[in-house]
C-alpha cells in the first residue's frame, strides 16, 4: 500500500481529534451528575430539584471547569463542545410550529373586508387539507378561481397604504404575487428569528431551531426541557403588546346591567305559556328575586357571589367594580361565553362608547376561579395609540411591593407617545392598560404626573420565572402572525435515561459478539479487523461530537447497525484473500490482490446503502434524521478503517514475517467448495415468494396496517402504572363517548405501561385542546392510578417508579398527510436512484431490473408480515416514520448483498469466457456465499441484541430490520440474480453480456 506514512498520520490525528471532542462529553456528564447530586441533597420536590440543578449549572457558565494544559474551558465552552443528546435520550420537547400564512396575508391586506379575498383565504384552508403545496400557493389557486374582475392590486386588498411602496394599482396579478411571496417569506424569516431569540433565552442545552424548506414550518428541539406549559407559552405567544386608555367602572357598569336585563327578558320570553297565567303572588315574588340579584351584583347586598342564580343572572356577573378600571368580575370558566354575550349586545352602548373593546385581566394564578373585565378605549380601526414595536429593551424587575415585574424601555418615538398618554391619564385621573396578547396584565393609574423617558413597567401576579420569560419574549419581539404547534413530542427524562441504559447494554453485547466472532472465524486477521472496528466506533462518536450532530435512540441503532454492516467490508476483503491463497499465491501477493479485488464490491455496496441513507436524511426529521446521520457517518468511517487501517495492520504483521491464514482450525475451508445450483431452484423460490407476497397483499386489503399518528394524525401518550392494567378495561373507559369516544390502547414493554392514542379533537391544534385532551385522559385514568395522585404528579412522573405520563406526541392531520406523501416519495426516490446507479455501474438494464425487483419484493414481504402480525405481536408494530426508516435501510441492505453478487458475476464473465452463462451465475453466487452468510449473521445478532435488550419504543423498527435482513439475504440469492438471468438469456442479451459465450438453456436439477 502506498502512502502508508500519510495514512498513519491521518489516522493518528483523526483519532486524537475524536478523543479530544469526546472528552468534553465526559466532562459535561461529570459536571451535570454533580449538579444533580447537589440538587437532590438539598431539595425533595421535583420542581425544586430541577430549578436547583439549573441554578448550579448556570453558576458555572463563566467559571473554569476543564483544564487541558494548553487551553482552559468554562462550563459554557464544555457544553458547546459536548455531544448533543436527542430528546429520546435526554428527555425534552420537540415541536413543529406552523406560522399562519393566512394571518400574514390578512396583515398585508390590512385585514381587508373584501369578500373575494376572504373567500379565497377560506378556500385555501380547505385545499390545504389534501394538498402538498404551501398555503400561499393554495391561496393563489383559490383567488384565481374566485376573482372574477377583482385584482390582487385592488386598493381593498394589497394596493393599500401599508404596501404603497411595493404594490401599485396597475400591476397584474402575477406581479403582485411575486411581491406578496417575497413579503410572506420575509415575515416567516422574521418569525424564525424571533423564535430563535426567544429560545436562546430559554435556558436549555443545545437547542435546535431550523426552518423546514421554504414552508411556514419551523422545527424546534429543546433537549432537557421539562416544563411543557412554559415552552408552549414562549413559542406560541404572539407578544402583541399594546397600551390602551381604559374606561372607568362608572362608565360601563350600567351597560352590564342592561345586557343582563335583556338576557333575562329573553329568557323569560321562552318560558311556557302556562307561566304567563301564574298567580300574581308568584309573579311578584319573581320580580322581587330579580331586583334582589341586581342589588346584589351592584354591591348593595353581601352574599356569596358564586351562588347567584343563573336564571336571574344570565350574564353571570359575580360583582361590579368598586371604582377604577375593573368593570366587573366573572367566573373564569364562563369568560368565553360572557364575551360572546357582550359583543352580541353592543347596540346598548351609547354612541361615544361604540368602539369599546372588552378584555379580560390576567388571573391571579392558575387556580383562580374569577377573572376581571376591563373596557379599553378603542377606535374604528381597533389600533392602539402605542404598541410593543417601540420597545427596545425589557428585563425582569421588581415592583414597589417587591413582586416580580417586567421593566421596559421605549425608543424616542414611543417615549413621546407614552408621555402624552400618561399626561392625559394624569389629568383625567384615568388608567392605562398594558395588554399582551389580548390579556390585561395591569392597568395602573398615573398619580405622580406624566412619565418621561419612555420607561414603563408591567406588574401583576407573576412568578419569577414568568417575569423572566415575559421579558425574554418582549425583548425578542412579536411574531408577525400566530403560531400553532402542529406536531409535538414530549419525552420524560426518566424514559430518556432508560433508553440510554438499554441502548448501551445492547451496544456493548453486540460489539462483544462481533469482536469475538471475527477472531473465531478469521483468527489473527479478525483481531486486526477488530482494532479497525474499535477505531471506527471512536471516529463515529468523534465526528458526531465535532459536527454538533444530535445523537438519538435511532442514532444508536444506526451505530449498532453500522457495527454489523462495517464488518462486511473486512469480510469481503478476507474472503478475497482466502480465494487468492487457495489459488496458490504467496501471502503478500494474496493480500495485495485480495484488497484490490474487493475494492469494487466494497465501494458499490456502500454507495448504494449510502444513497438510501442520504434520501432518508433529506426526507426524515428529528430522530429519523439522527439515524440517517449516524448511518452516513458510519459508512464513511467504515470505508476508511476497513480499506486503510486494516490494510496497514495486516501489512505491518506480514512484513514482520507473521503468518496469517485468514481462518482458524474450525473455519478453514468452510463454504469454499460448495456447489449449489441456485438457478435450478429459482422457480421454487418464485413460488414461495409469490405465495408470501400474495398473502401479504391480501392482508393489506383485509387487515390493513396499524398506522401510527404520524400517518393519520392524533395524540399519543405513554403512561406507566403502579401495577399491571388491562388494556381492554382501559380501552373501554377511554372509548366512552363521555371521554374520547375513540381511543386505541396497547401494552408497550411491561404490562404496567400503556401506549394510548386518540383522534379526539384531532383538528384542533390549540394549546387549550392539548390541555383538554391531557386532563381528560388523567381524569379517566384516575381509577387505575395510585390513590391521591395529583394532575401535576401525573404529568411529571411520580416517585422512583415514575408513575404517570412518560411521553406524549401530537401530529396534526395536515402534517400526517405530508409525512405520508414524503414517505412515499422517499421510497420511490430510493428505488429510482438505485436503478440508475446500477444501470450506470453495470451498463445493463437487466442488472437494474433484478436489483429493483428484489428490493420491491423485500418491501412487500416486510409490509405483508407487519399487516398479518400487528394484531397479535406483544410489541407495537405501528407504521410511522421509524418504520419508513427501517424500510429504506432494508432497501440499502438488500442492495448491498445484491451488488456484491453482481460485481462477482461481472468479474467472472470476464475471467471465465468459456463457461456457459448459467454456470457463471451459479459460480458467482457460490463464491460469495461465505461473505453473504457472514455479514447477515453478524448483522442479525447485532439487531437481535438491540431487539431483546434495547428500548421498547424501537422494537417495531428493529423487527422490520430483522425481517428485512433475512428477506434481503434470501432475495439476493434467489430473486435478484435469477431475474437478471431470466431477462438476460432472452434474445442476445446473454451473448452481449458474455461476449463470446453460446447460451445453453439446460438446467440441472
Amino acid at each position: 500500500m502506498q502512502n502508508k506514512g500519510l495514512v498513519k498520520l491521518f489516522a493518528l490525528l483523526f483519532g486524537l481529534v475524536s478523543i479530544y471532542q469526546l472528552s468534553f462529553t465526559f466532562k459535561a456528564n461529570q459536571i451535570e451528575k454533580e449538579a444533580k447530586q447537589f440538587a437532590q441533597s438539598n431539595y425533595t420536590e421535583s420542581a425544586d430539584v430541577n430549578a436547583a440543578e439549573l441554578r448550579y449549572l448556570d453558576s458555572l457558565n463563566t467559571l473554569e471547569v476543564y483544564n487541558l494544559g494548553v487551553s482552559k474551558f468554562t462550563y459554557s465552552d464544555v457544553k458547546d463542545n459536548a455531544m448533543n443528546l436527542g430528546l429520546d435520550l435526554k428527555g425534552g420537547i420537540n415541536a413543529i410550529i406552523e406560522i399562519s400564512v393566512k394571518d400574514i396575508l390578512k396583515g398585508l391586506a390590512n385585514n381587508s373586508k373584501d369578500p373575494v379575498f376572504n373567500q379565497a383565504l377560506e378556500r385555501a384552508t380547505e385545499i390545504q387539507k389534501d394538498a402538498q403545496e404551501s398555503y400561499l400557493e393554495s391561496f393563489y389557486t383559490a383567488f384565481d378561481e374566485l376573482k372574477g374582475d377583482t385584482k390582487l392590486a385592488s386598493p381593498d386588498i394589497f394596493a393599500n397604504r401599508t404596501l404603497s411602496d411595493d404594490v401599485t394599482f396597475n400591476m397584474s396579478d402575477d406581479e403582485v404575487k411575486s411581491i406578496i411571496t417575497r413579503k410572506v417569506d420575509e415575515s416567516i424569516v422574521s418569525a424564525f428569528e424571533v423564535l430563535r431569540n426567544r429560545i436562546d433565552g430559554f435556558g436549555v442545552t443545545s437547542p435546535n431551531i431550523q426552518r423546514l424548506g421554504n414552508s411556514g414550518r419551523i422545527l424546534l428541539e429543546l433537549p432537557g426541557a421539562r416544563d411543557r406549559d412554559r415552552v408552549v407559552d414562549i413559542i406560541t405567544k404572539t407578544a402583541q403588546l399594546q397600551f390602551w386608555e381604559t374606561y372607568q367602572v362608572q362608565d360601563l357598569a350600567s351597560y352590564l346591567i342592561q345586557v343582563n336585563q335583556r338576557l333575562l327578558e329573553a329568557q323569560q320570553a321562552k318560558t311556557e305559556t302556562s307561566t304567563e297565567t301564574t298567580e300574581e303572588g308568584e309573579a311578584a315574588e319573581e320580580q322581587d328575586s330579580t331586583s334582589s340579584v341586581i342589588d346584589e351584583i351592584t354591591g348593595q347586598i353581601e352574599q356569596d357571589s358564586t351562588n347567584v342564580q343563573e336564571d336571574v343572572n344570565p350574564l353571570g356577573i359575580q360583582g361590579i367594580g368598586q371604582g377604577g378600571p375593573v368593570i366587573g368580575t366573572f367566573l373564569a370558566k364562563d369568560s368565553a361565553e360572557v364575551m360572546k354575550k357582550l359583543e352580541a349586545n353592543r347596540d346598548l352602548l351609547p354612541a361615544e362608547q361604540r368602539y369599546v373593546r372588552f378584555a379580560w385581566g390576567k388571573p391571579a394564578d392558575k387556580e383562580s376561579e374569577f377573572v376581571e373585565l376591563y373596557a379599553l378605549k378603542s377606535n374604528r380601526d381597533n389600533v392602539p395609540e402605542l404598541s410593543g414595536a417601540v420597545i427596545t429593551d425589557a428585563r425582569q424587575d421588581y415592583d414597589p411591593r417587591n413582586r416580580p415585574a417586567v421593566s421596559m424601555q421605549m425608543n424616542s418615538k414611543g417615549a413621546k407617545i407614552w408621555e402624552d398618554m400618561t399626561t392625559v391619564a394624569y389629568n383625567e385621573r384615568g388608567n392605562i392598560a398594558i395588554v399582551l396578547d389580548n390579556i390585561v396584565y395591569s392597568a395602573p393609574g398615573v398619580t405622580t404626573g406624566p412619565i418621561a423617558g419612555g420607561n414603563s413597567q408591567i406588574s401583576g401576579s407573576f412568578t419569577l420565572q414568568e417575569a423572566t420569560d415575559l421579558a425574554n419574549v418582549l425583548r425578542a419581539g412579536k411574531l408577525p402572525a400566530s403560531a400553532e404547534i402542529v406536531q409535538a413530542d414530549e419525552v420524560g427524562p426518566s424514559l430518556g435515561q432508560e433508553a440510554i441504559d438499554s441502548g448501551m447494554i445492547s451496544f456493548a453485547l453486540a460489539l462483544a459478539f462481533v469482536l469475538l466472532w471475527m477472531i473465531f472465524y478469521y483468527g489473527k486477521a479478525g483481531g486486526f479487523a477488530d482494532v479497525a472496528l474499535l477505531l471506527n466506533i471512536l471516529l463515529i462518536f468523534g465526528v458526531l461530537s465535532g459536527l454538533g450532530a444530535v445523537l438519538t435512540l435511532p442514532g444508536i441503532a444506526g451505530i449498532v447497525l453500522t457495527i454489523g454492516i462495517s464488518v462486511d467490508a473486512n469480510v469481503l476483503i478476507f474472503e478475497r484473500i482466502r480465494e487468492e491463497l487457495a489459488k496458490g499465491k504467496g501471502q503478500k501477493e494474496a493480500i495485495k490482490d485480495g484488497f484490490a479485488n474487493a475494492l469494487s464490491s466494497i465501494l458499490d455496496a456502500n454507495i448504494t446503502t449510502g444513497l438510501t441513507a442520504l434520501i432518508l436524511f433529506v426526507f426524515g426529521t428529528g430522530p429519523i434524521k439522527g439515524f440517517a446521520t449516524t448511518l452516513i457517518i458510519g459508512i464513511l468511517t467504515s470505508l476508511f478503517t476497513a480499506i486503510f487501517i486494516t490494510r496497514l495492520l495486516i501489512d505491518w504483521y506480514a512484513n514482520r514475517g507473521g503468518r496469517l491464514d485468514f481462518s482458524t482450525a474450525l473455519t478453514k475451508g468452510f463454504l469454499q467448495n460448495v456447489n449449489i445450483n441456485f438457478l435450478g431452484k429459482r422457480k421454487i423460490a418464485y413460488v414461495i415468494s409469490g405465495l408470501l407476497i400474495t398473502a401479504g397483499i391480501a392482508s393489506l386489503f383485509t387487515n390493513n396496517l396499524d398506522q401510527g399518528i404520524d400517518f393519520v394524525g392524533g395524540r399519543t401518550y405513554q403512561v406507566r402504572f403502579a401495577q399491571t392494567v388491562s388494556t381492554e378495561e382501559v380501552a373501554k373507559t377511554l372509548n366512552d363517548p363521555a371521554v374520547f369516544g375513540s381511543a386505541e390502547v396497547k401494552t408497550i414493554g411491561n404490562d404496567n405501561e400503556l401506549k394510548i392514542s386518540t383522534k379526539y379533537l384531532v383538528e384542533d391544534n390549540s394549546t387549550e385542546a392539548d390541555e383538554k385532551v391531557q386532563s381528560t385522559l388523567f381524569e379517566a385514568l384516575v381509577p387505575y392510578l395510585p390513590d391521591g395522585m395529583t394532575y401535576e404528579e401525573f404529568l411529571d412522573g411520580s416517585g422512583d417508579a415514575n408513575i404517570g405520563k412518560r411521553l406524549s406526541s401530537k401530529v396534526s392531520p395536515t402534517i400526517a398527510d405530508d409525512i405520508k406523501k414524503s414517505s412515499f416519495w422517499a421510497i420511490l426516490g430510493s428505488l429510482v436512484v438505485v436503478f440508475l446507479y446500477i444501470l450506470i455501474r453495470f451498463k445493463r438494464w437487466q442488472f437494474s431490473l433484478g436489483a429493483v425487483a428484489a428490493v420491491f419484493h423485500d418491501v412487500l414481504i416486510v409490509l405483508g408480515i407487519f399487516s398479518i402480525a400487528w394484531k397479535f405481536m406483544p410489541f407495537s408494530m405501528e407504521i410511522d416514520q421509524a418504520f419508513i426508516a427501517a424500510i429504506l435501510t432494508v432497501i440499502g441492505y438488500s442492495l448491498n448483498d445484491t451488488v456484491v453478487v453482481f460485481d462477482r458475476i461481472r468479474e467472472f464473465l470476464n475471467e471465465h469466457t468459456s463457461w456457459e452463462f448459467g454456470r457463471t451465475i451459479n459460480a458467482s453466487l457460490n463464491s460469495t456465499l461465505s461473505r453473504t452468510l457472514n455479514t447477515s449473521l453478524t448483522t442479525l445478532v447485532v439487531l437481535l441484541a438491540m431487539f431483546f435488550l434495547g428500548a421498547d419504543s424501537l422494537k417495531g423498527f428493529l423487527f422490520a430490520l430483522i425481517v428485512g435482513v433475512l428477506v434481503g439475504t434470501y432475495s439476493s440469492l434467489f430473486i435478484a440474480t435469477p431475474i437478471m438471468y431470466d431477462t438476460a438469456k432472452k434474445g442476445d442479451a446473454a451473448e452481449s453480456l458474455k461476449k463470446k459465450v453460446k447460451e445453453e438453456d439446460e438446467e440441472e436439477a
